[in-house]
């Protein structure tokens, strides 16, 4: 895994923003909406900052607009860009119901109170039904924060803590070079997790880390330390699939891969994300009939995607030719010019 990889997977917030736990957050007054409209008062609030040309904003669309989907009417998810009219509009529209929340443009002022002292974007200000800051970072990173306080058993001192330590690790990582940093870098998550053990981005880029520095025995303890019971069901099987990309065979763990994927599909046994992970996990291991089953229930959940439809076809071409045996004889090749 090269250096960048791992860079790519730290955008977890600065410590130091405008809007801090506990405080009253900003109205959005100003906002220009270009998709929905202002939330109404009262109801638990995420507001994400993000741009058109943030290649992290980007993939953390769909999973904003998951979000949004699961709690309904519990929440209010607002996309706010800083971008014109013209640059975000159009971008909007392509998206359709893939960006399916409130998405609006901000006035520099309102922005610069939420922003002030952020290192980048995408970010998150998640407010609750009372109006105050309940927590900050990267939207990745707010699933459980947000199932809190939904519940009512967020605990602010906690939060606090691991933004502290979040901003300690973004700092080692911003220069680290050497093994040593890195494996510095590593120990920092792992104080981390010690306090949030289903910390997605953390335990993204721990795994990252570990890869990176050759060290299949953390992979393991922290594949199989997971909380499986509380990760969300996507980051679980997304966890589980990515196993399936790792070159060094030592560091892939399939067996701790597929109680992953399977504890996820039976929290979300109807999630197209989920049983496309399932799938892929399976086929790695030789149940291919597993695979085909869990590709064609997504397919009748997400029947617009057809890559789902291309992976079935996929599935059973290699189905076929592995009851062929060894010594059957192969398919003929159509004579030339003859389309199949």
């Amino acid at each position: 895994m090269s250096m960048p990889r791992i860079c790519l997977l730290v955008t977890l917030a600065a410590a130091c923003a405008a809007v801090d736990f506990g405080a009253p957050a900003p109205g959005l007054d100003g906002v220009t909406w270009i998709k929905g409209k202002a939330p109404v008062t009262g109801v638990v609030t995420v507001v994400e900052f993000w741009a058109t040309w943030c290649g992290p904003c980007l993939k953390s669309i769909p999973h904003l607009t998951a979000l949004q989907k699961r709690y309904r009417d519990q929440i209010a998810v607002v996309g706010l860009s800083d971008e014109t009219a013209a640059e975000v509009k159009p971008f909007v529209e392509k998206q359709g119901a893939d960006m399916d929340y409130a998405v609006g443009l901000v006035p520099a002022p309102l922005r610069e109170k939420y922003m002030a002292g952020v290192a980048g974007i995408p970010y998150a200000v998640l407010i609750d039904a009372k109006g105050v800051v309940a927590w900050t970072g990267h939207p990745m990173s707010m699933d459980r924060p947000l199932q809190q306080v939904l519940a009512g058993t967020y605990d602010p001192v906690v939060a606090k803590q691991v933004a502290a330590l979040e901003k300690e690790l973004q700092a080692l990582l911003e220069n680290a070079q050497s093994p040593d940093q890195l494996g510095a870098a590593l120990a920092k998550t792992t104080a981390i997790l010690a306090i949030d053990p289903t910390h997605r981005m953390t335990i993204d880029l721990r795994l990252a880390l570990a890869n990176h520095l050759g060290k299949p025995d953390v992979v393991r303890s922290t594949l199989g330390g997971l909380a499986r019971a509380n990760l969300d069901p996507a980051h679980a099987a997304a966890v589980a699939n990515a196993r399936l990309e790792i070159d060094d065979l030592a560091q892939r763990h399939l067996d701790l891969a597929v109680a992953l994927v399977e504890q996820a599909l039976a929290k979300a046994p109807t999630d197209a994300d989920v049983l496309a992970a399932y799938a892929g996990v399976m086929s790695e291991i030789g149940r291919l009939d597993d695979a085909i089953a869990a590709l064609t229930k997504a397919a009748a959940t997400a029947p617009q995607d057809a890559r789902l439809a291309a992976a079935i076809d996929y599935y059973r071409g290699a189905k076929a030719l592995g009851t062929k045996g060894p010594g059957a004889a192969p398919t003929p090749a159509p004579a030339p010019g003859v389309v199949p």
